[in-house]
């Protein structure tokens, strides 16, 4: 069995371990109401069976507003996509607590 639903709501989460994007079994994960700044680019690779993330009250900046209204599909691939940019101009992404 794999861990297929994370409920992480209201636990002030300041940011994500990148091995968050080994969960490939999760359907549902819910970081709601937490410290969220950023989400970590390895969540891209989840895009093949996370069907709901909610991310709502959190500060995000990555992914930004517009994105995150768009839901889940736009969010994973804004990830995607900017995950690749960063690394084709072979910059680094800090995360900064």
């Amino acid at each position: 069995m794999h861990l297929q639903v994370l409920d992480c709501k209201h636990n002030e989460i300041a940011s994500l371990p990148a091995e968050i994007g080994t969960l490939f079994s999760l359907t549902k994960l819910d970081l709601s109401f937490n410290m969220l700044t950023q989400l970590p680019w390895e969540m891209a690779s989840l895009n093949q069976n996370l069907k709901t993330l909610d991310v709502s009250r959190n500060t995000l900046i990555i992914p930004p507003r517009p994105i995150v209204d768009k839901g889940t599909a736009a969010i994973l691939e804004y990830l995607a996509i900017n995950k690749d940019k960063v690394k084709a101009h072979g910059l680094t992404v800090v995360d900064k607590k």
